[in-house]
């Protein structure tokens, strides 16, 4: 019997407004849980095979925005009671997501060639001599999960301009959260950073100040 004709490989741009940190009954951390989100599985007509067929998706970052948005996915259709449901389960984020391995690999050298020019300007202020021929030191931020032949990304809908995330890193300073149980109601509340110390918490018409250490509260 004959293999099925296989559909080709397609290369889009899309633009998003945020990021989905999709949480399943193994997620822990976000960094963890949005890498992930950016491979899943689609149903979609196939024109080679005729008929609907499941593709795999795989996406990138191919520009960097000043503000990064990562939106929680925690409310989930329960099917034993035809409704959404919100998912309290601990989601741990970090003070500052370096997003480098989730970028296209121009994003990547571009994001490695600041990395640079910043390391000699810090060395040059601590009076450090370069020196010719040696290796760059080890960074954990720079490991790269693109293989060596990654698939062509297509370029962006529009260019790069200067007041784009130059680092790949964001550093944390808002925060909305959602109080109650269910889909259909609540009541959202806003915290956003002060300094290194103190958050500010916007509930209503009450601002109230409160201890950085707060914020792990808001895991769950």
């Amino acid at each position: 019997e004959a293999d099925e004709a296989v559909e080709p490989a397609h290369t889009a741009h899309e633009a998003v407004r945020k990021i989905s940190c999709h949480i399943s009954d193994k997620t822990a951390h976000l960094y963890t849980a949005v890498e992930q989100s950016l491979t899943e599985t689609i149903e979609k007509n196939a024109p080679t095979l005729a008929r609907r067929a499941n593709f795999q998706k795989s996406c990138a970052i191919a520009r960097l925005p000043p503000y990064l948005v990562v939106n929680f996915v925690r409310f989930a259709w329960r099917n034993d009671t035809q409704k959404r449901a919100k998912i309290l389960r601990s989601i741990s984020f970090p003070d500052v997501l370096d997003v480098y391995n989730m970028c296209t690999p121009e994003v990547q050298a571009a994001i490695s060639a600041v990395k640079a020019e910043l390391e000699k300007e810090r060395d040059a202020a601590a009076g450090v001599a370069p020196v010719d021929g040696a290796p760059a030191a080890a960074d954990s931020s720079s490991a790269t999960l693109v293989p060596d032949e990654a698939p062509p990304v297509a370029e962006p809908a529009e260019p790069p301009t200067e007041f784009d995330c130059k680092t790949g890193r964001y550093e944390l300073f808002g925060i909305i959260t959602h109080q109650g149980r269910t889909a259909d109601g609540g009541h959202y509340v806003a915290w956003v950073k002060r300094d290194a110390k103190t958050w500010l918490v916007f509930d209503d018409e009450t601002v109230a100040e409160v201890a950085a250490d707060r914020i792990k509260e808001l895991y769950g």
